[in-house]
């Protein structure tokens, strides 16, 4: 039935009318359009690698005999290298260029293993797109190297159309420089692109950039996701809503 009928039959206004249509479509019918790229955040989506950098940077300020606030380490999650050294300074009086080597040296000493650090059911929702033909890229604040570590160590090489590492800009997340660079490789419009993140930095860069996120719930800190269109607990959930809600497999 048409509006104008339907309110001539139940004597509603217009505005009523809106309202209860609204109330009668799901989210999933209104948010998204047809998916035809992903693009992932590293640290906290891919591999759960938070815990291992915080034992880092709680080794590094040890050694002088710091403790880092809880505050700082929250400030941790999601950064740039260089809010990480700006954050490490707080506690190691030492010059920029002498952090970095330190922290290079922790990391050689700690390597991190990232298949071990591996998310459960990151890599069949990765799988899936790839199957369906969806480009997928990722657009990490870390560093050039260690994302391609991880691409390598998880068996994930052949997967990716296009990686691009936070040290590439001048600014990283929350600036959106790193994801508008992502949409002009792509080559894809930015309504048919779905960014998934889990800080509150990635998120905020991803909607300056003009993009709709799917976050993933933290299990170390309760950020603020708000910004994000939907949240989600765990890939396996994300993958069910891409399948029913987006790509629209029964």
């Amino acid at each position: 039935l048409g509006g104008g009928l339907v309110m001539a039959m139940y004597d509603i206004t217009y505005t009523q009318f809106y309202v209860q249509l609204l109330k009668s479509v799901t989210v999933t019918d209104i948010v998204f359009g047809l998916v035809k790229a992903v693009i992932f955040d590293m640290d906290g989506v891919i591999v759960d690698s938070e815990a291992h950098w915080q034992y880092i940077f709680e080794s590094m300020v040890q050694k002088y005999g710091k403790t880092l606030s809880d505050a700082d380490k929250r400030e941790f999650y999601g950064c740039s290298l260089e809010k990480e050294i700006e954050i490490l300074s707080r506690y190691i009086y030492l010059s920029k260029e002498e952090i970095m080597d330190l922290r290079q040296k922790y990391c050689e000493k700690y390597p991190m293993e990232y298949q071990k650090y591996m998310l459960e059911g990151v890599k069949e929702l990765i799988t899936y797109l790839k199957s369906k033909h969806i480009k997928i890229a990722i657009a990490s604040s870390n560093v050039l190297n260690e994302i391609k570590n991880m691409v390598n160590e998880c068996g994930l090489n052949a997967m990716f159309d296009c990686i691009i590492s936070g040290d590439m800009f001048e600014r990283s997340k929350p600036d959106p420089a790193i994801y508008n660079y992502a949409v002009s490789l792509l080559e894809i419009p930015r309504e048919n692109i779905y960014v998934i993140e889990d800080s509150e930095y990635g998120i905020e860069a991803a909607c300056l950039a003009g993009l709709d996120v799917l976050a993933i719930k933290n299990q170390y800190y309760q950020f603020d996701l708000s910004a994000a269109q939907l949240e989600f607990s765990s890939h396996k959930d994300i993958l069910e809503y891409i399948k029913k809600a987006i790509i629209k497999e029964d």
